[in-house]
C-alpha cells in the first residue's frame, strides 16, 4: 500500500491591520471634510480622493466589514464607497464642478462594472444580458405601478434649482401625486386673460441675503389688486411639478428642453373659460405667470427698477422678460403635487445626466418677512 504524502496546508498569508487601513481611511475624510469647511477644497478633495483610491487599489479585501458588496464576484467595497465619499464632497464643495465630474465618473464606473459579465464568452454575455434585461423590466414595473397607484405619469421628480429655498433644496428627490391642487382661490365672472389685463401686481421692498451673509434690497411681488381688493400670495399652498410651455419666441430656441418646474401653488383662478393655477418659487421674487401689464402700470414698475417676470433656468441662467414668458397653466395639466420630500437622493440623477454646475439662485435666499 502506498504511502499517502500528507498535505500540507497552505501558509496563512500575512494579514494587514483591518484596523489601521479603517483608520487611515476615515482619517483621510475627515481631514477632506475639515479642510473643504475651511475652503481648501479642490486640492485636498482630490489628494483624499487619490488616497482613498490607492487604499482601495493595495487592500480591497482587508475591510472585514465593508467587503460584502460584490461587482463580477470580488469584493471591491472601495468602488462604493469611493463613490460614496465624492458624492458628499461634491455636496459640501458647494456642487463644484469638478467635484462633480468626478463623482459622475465614478458612477459611470460603478454601472458598467455591474453591467460585466463575470465568466468570459458566450456564457458571461448571456448572464450578463439576462441581468441587464431583468434590470430594465424591474424599472418598467416600478414606475408603471407607481404610475397607477399616484395618478401621475410623473410620479417622481428631482429639484434641480435652488428657487424654492428654504423649503426645497436642489438635489431633493419628490413623489408626486395627481390630484387636486388647493391653494387660496378667486372666482371670477370672465374669461382668464381678462382676469390678467385687469389685475395690478405691486412690487413691494424685501431683502435677499447671500451665502456670505450680506444682506441687500430688492423689490418683491407678493401680492396683488383685483377689483380694488388685495390679494396676498401666502406659502400654505401645494407645492407642485408642471411643464412650462414658452410664449415668448426669442426664448423657445434657448430654453428648449427645459426642466419640469417645481413650484408652489399660489393662487387658483376659476374663470368662465377654465381653472387656472398661478406659481411661484418661494424663493423667487416674483409668481411665473402674472399677467401682461402694459401702460402706466408698466411704467411705474419699471420706475422702481424691478425686472417682473424672472426664473432661474438650471441650464440657461435666470431669464427675466416685460411679460410673462410662460403660458397660463391649467389646472388638468399639471403634472402632480409633491408629498414627499426625499433629502440628496436626487443628486444621484443631476450627477448622471451631467447637471454638475449649480445655478446662481443657490447663492442666495429671500429674508423671510
Amino acid at each position: 500500500m502506498k504511502n499517502e504524502k500528507k498535505q500540507e496546508e497552505p501558509k496563512p498569508k500575512k494579514k494587514h491591520s483591518d484596523l489601521l487601513i479603517t483608520i487611515a481611511a476615515f482619517i483621510t475624510i475627515i481631514l477632506s471634510i475639515l479642510l473643504v469647511m475651511k475652503g481648501n477644497y479642490i486640492v485636498i478633495a482630490l489628494v483624499g480622493l487619490l488616497v482613498l483610491s490607492t487604499i482601495i487599489y493595495y487592500y480591497p479585501l482587508q475591510v472585514e466589514f465593508l467587503s460584502k458588496i460584490k461587482v463580477k464576484g470580488k469584493k471591491v467595497w472601495g468602488l462604493y464607497f469611493l463613490g460614496i465619499i465624492a458624492i458628499i464632497l461634491y455636496l459640501l464643495t458647494g456642487s463644484n464642478t469638478i467635484m462633480g465630474i468626478i463623482a459622475f465618473l465614478i458612477i459611470l464606473l460603478i454601472a458598467i462594472n455591474e453591467f460585466l459579465p463575470e465568466e468570459k464568452g458566450s456564457q458571461g454575455m448571456k448572464k450578463a444580458a439576462a441581468e441587464i434585461v431583468y434590470s430594465v423590466f424591474f424599472a418598467v414595473t416600478a414606475w408603471t405601478l407607481l404610475t397607477l397607484i399616484l395618478n401621475t405619469q410623473t410620479p417622481i421628480n428631482v429639484v434641480t434649482s435652488c428657487s424654492m429655498l428654504p423649503t426645497l433644496s436642489r438635489g431633493d428627490l419628490l413623489l408626486l401625486q395627481g390630484t387636486q391642487v388647493n391653494t387660496q382661490e378667486i372666482d371670477i365672472n370672465t374669461t382668464y386673460n381678462e382676469f390678467l389685463s385687469k389685475m395690478i401686481p405691486i412690487p413691494e421692498p424685501c431683502y435677499i441675503k447671500n451665502d456670505a451673509g450680506a444682506v441687500r434690497e430688492d423689490r418683491c411681488i407678493n401680492s396683488f389688486i383685483y377689483e380694488n381688493k388685495k390679494y396676498n400670495f401666502t406659502k400654505t399652498g401645494d407645492i407642485i411639478v408642471y411643464n412650462p410651455t414658452v410664449k415668448i419666441a426669442q426664448l423657445q430656441s434657448a430654453l428648449q428642453g427645459i426642466d419640469l418646474i417645481v413650484h408652489r401653488a399660489v393662487l387658483k383662478v376659476k374663470a368662465t373659460d377654465g381653472t387656472f393655477i398661478l406659481t411661484k418659487g418661494d424663493n423667487n421674487p416674483t409668481p411665473d405667470q402674472i399677467g401682461v401689464v402694459t401702460g402706466s402700470q408698466a411704467n411705474q414698475i419699471k420706475d422702481q427698477h424691478i425686472q417682473i417676470f424672472c426664473f432661474d433656468d438650471s441650464r440657461a441662467g435666470r431669464i427675466c422678460t416685460v411679460s410673462p414668458w410662460i403660458e397660463q397653466i391649467e389646472e388638468n395639466k399639471i403634472l402632480g403635487k409633491s408629498i414627499l420630500d426625499i433629502p440628496y437622493i436626487g443628486y444621484v440623477k443631476l450627477l448622471l445626466f451631467a447637471e454638475t454646475q449649480e445655478p446662481a439662485n443657490c447663492k442666495e435666499t429671500i429674508v423671510p418677512q
